[in-house]
């Protein structure tokens, strides 16, 4: 199946009429809103706060507005005031598709995709075709680091236990430092303030669900309360599954499995300015799979894979007199396993985990006449140590070793003269690298990341962007040192390359967002925003294969390279329209990346439409949602093992709140059983497995 025929193999005009076709349609949508903002400007209140054009209708058809993100600065700002592209995902999403993972939600945004398969376990979610180390991945503000390229992905966890996601597309490495590339994938774990009713003070929430392609049934149950100053929270759930039926009508081979899961939170709030959290969660995951989550039947070794995941985290956050954050400490440990028993005479059993020791502090404060300055600073550090063994002994493929990062940050948010704002920061970073057994040298890195963002409120509707920012990553250990013990006996041999160098990603951006009430009706809204963004790489870091046609073992030879020079382009447009009890939404995202020696295509995700469309029927308490992605072909990769033919998937899904004690949500997710495969970053695939097929999905929620 093929779509969208201008993905052909892209020359450089090519490239830039695309690029200059979405700037195009950017600055007519931009000129349509300023010129109905202009008619608005009488009558806006000058604190209207633009809604994520992700943000989403309740079920009974309240729209969520005054959207605050965190991750794009790392303190509670207005989504209209940030100068980056941001996106803020809620509880209901998750809730509303019933989704399996957290990328069946979040791949719905532009700029962000997850592939590898239907196994939840072999979606590795990239940001602007960054993954791996090149995504600061953060669970309640802890960062969790098993995320290297590996094809299991660290993800591992139950949906029903998030309140939300945050999304920063783009770079972010002057503030979180390495890994921000990317950009910043934040998610959030429930608390008891996200469930309880407004003057309840105990509450229980029983689910039950069903998803009928691999015939699994999830049950979860949350007690919640708060007592005084106390408040505290424990989620309990338990998953079990099948072999996944896929759209080509074949079957994942194996796929049985089960994941028990725990939420542990208590908080104490002595007053209102101040607010300490402990948090702890744990998922444990026990199934019959592939050694390559990636492969869904054909060539594979099958396994039994023990998979563990824990999160503790310890916060303490203090707020002003405008209840803004200002000081907050945070203590963590996260702890991701895999354990894998032996399969065959060539695949022996192994372990594979990371554990990461960490700490952030940072205090935010206002400084100047008339508060003129929003100045937040502050110090991170972390030690991430890797294990890894096969049959029993050091696994050469993925050496033992351990790497240390500080870096101590800063950040001014300066108002200039009306309705201006610049915008500096920067961060020093300092990392150490090394292996246990001493067989390569140590590695040491230091870098500033800069950056310098501009912002202009145009008009109270309209918010115009540009920034300037470089971002910096130190190669991994499993990037220099992965070597293959026994090459003669080995499908894919792995050599090391002890030399490679840090990137550097320096991105410019320019963006706009606006929100306008009344455009066309009396009782509608209208949310645009978009951006074009080009990154200058310098040895970038990739992942490269070649095969050996001669018979015999190995077949492939895997290792990781420096790219001298390589740069990308690309731009993401969202647009949102609420009219009654109609909500539509639609996203599009473009890029291209190129190795500008060589002019070959490094991995760049394919063009994608997405759209959604919600009614709510406020008197039977029912909403009803249609949602598509269109995903074009990927036909240029210079890596063709990657490349993917062009797809188009849609789900329907509807919830019933007959009563403030129940909730009855119904979906059915690929509903036209489509087979198709998603774009992965893992060159080395054999071969790649296609998606799920339909399903239905149904799920029963009480409140008590």
């Amino acid at each position: 199946m093929k779509h969208f025929d201008h993905n052909r193999q892209l020359g450089k005009e090519d490239r830039r009429a695309g690029v200059l076709a979405l700037a195009v349609s950017m600055s007519m949508i931009a000129g349509m809103c300023m010129v109905e903002a202009v008619a608005e400007e009488n009558t806006a209140p000058e604190n209207a706060v633009p809604t994520d054009a992700n943000a989403h209708r309740s079920s009974s058809g309240t729209t969520v507005l005054d959207t605050v993100v965190v991750s794009a600065t790392r303190d509670e700002i207005p989504l209209k005031e940030v100068s980056a592209a941001v996106n803020s995902v809620g509880r209901e999403a998750f809730q509303e598709s019933q989704a399996r993972s957290v990328g069946e939600v979040l791949e719905r945004l532009p700029g962000v995709a997850f592939g590898g398969g239907a196994r939840p376990d072999a979606q590795i979610p990239t940001i602007r075709g960054e993954y791996g180390r090149n995504i600061v991945t953060l669970i309640d503000g802890a960062r969790n680091n098993a995320t290297d390229g590996n094809i299991w992905s660290a993800l591992v966890m139950n949906p029903e236990f998030l309140s939300g996601a945050e999304v920063v597309r783009g770079s972010a490495s002057s503030l979180y430092g390495s890994g921000g590339m990317g950009g910043v994938l934040s998610l959030r774990t429930l608390s008891a303030a996200d469930l309880l009713q407004p003057g309840q003070r105990y509450g229980t929430e029983l689910k039950e669900s069903f998803h009928s392609a691999n015939r699994e049934n999830v049950s979860t149950a949350k007690f919640f309360g708060k007592e005084g100053a106390f408040d505290g929270l424990l989620a309990l759930g338990y998953d079990d599954w099948g072999r996944i039926r896929l759209g080509d009508g074949n079957y994942t081979q194996p796929n049985d499995g089960h994941m028990g899961s725990l939420l542990a939170k208590a908080g104490w709030e002595p007053s209102n300015r101040l607010r300490v959290e402990l948090t702890h969660q744990y998922d444990s995951k026990d199934m019959q799979t592939s050694t390559n989550p990636q492969v869904s039947y054909g060539f594979t070794f099958n396994t039994v894979a023990h998979i563990t995941h824990q999160n503790t985290v310890l916060k303490a956050t203090s707020r002003d007199g405008q209840n803004r954050k200002e000081l907050e400490g945070t203590i963590y440990y996260n702890e991701n396993k895999r354990d894998f028993e032996k399969s065959t005479s060539v695949a022996s059993a192994s372990t594979f985990e990371v554990d990461t020791l960490g700490g952030s502090l940072q205090h935010s404060l206002d400084l100047g006449e008339g508060k003129s300055h929003r100045l937040t600073y502050g110090l991170d550090a972390h030690q991430d140590v890797q294990e890894a063994t096969s049959g029993g002994i050091p696994n050469t493929i993925t050496p033992d070793g351990k790497q240390r990062v500080l870096g101590a940050f800063v950040q001014d948010e300066i108002k200039l003269v009306e309705g201006w704002v610049l915008t500096p920061s920067a961060r020093m970073d300092r990392f150490e690298g090394s292996l246990d057994n001493g067989s390569y040298p140590d590695v040491q890195a230091e870098r500033i990341s800069p950056k310098l963002a501009l912002s202009w409120q145009m008009l109270p509707q309209v918010k115009l962007y540009t920034s300037y920012g470089e971002a910096f990553r130190a190669p991994t250990l499993s990037e220099m040192y992965t070597k293959t013990a026994n090459p003669a006996t080995s499908f894919t041999n792995f050599t090391p390359n002890p030399d490679l160098k840090p990137e550097v990603g320096k991105t410019a951006e320019v963006g706009f967002r606006t929100i306008i009430k009344k455009p066309f009706a009396q009782q509608d809204r209208l949310n645009v925003s978009g951006n074009l963004y080009h990154t200058q790489w310098s040895n970038r870091i990739e992942s490269v294969s070649t095969v050996d046609t001669a018979p015999g073992f190995p077949n492939f030879n895997a290792h990781y390279i420096n790219v001298a020079n390589a740069e990308r382009n690309g731009g993401e447009l969202e647009v949102g329209y609420d009219i009654a009890a109609w909500t539509f939404q639609l996203a599009y995202s473009q890029m291209r990346t190129k190795d500008m020696d060589t002019n070959k295509n490094l991995f760049s995700p394919p063009d994608k439409w997405t759209g959604q469309v919600r009614y709510g029927l406020t008197d039977y308490d029912l909403s009803v949602q249609w949602s598509s992605m269109l995903v074009a072909d990927q036909d240029y990769d210079s890596t063709v093992a990657r490349r993917i033919d062009g797809y188009d998937v849609h789900d329907l899904y509807a919830s019933w709140t007959p009563s403030p004690m129940w909730r009855v949500d119904m979906g059915v997710a690929n509903l036209f059983d489509n087979a198709f495969k998603t774009y992965s970053p893992t060159s080395v695939v054999f071969p790649r497995g296609y998606e799920e097929g339909r399903s239905f999905r149904v799920a029963l929620t009480g409140n008590f």
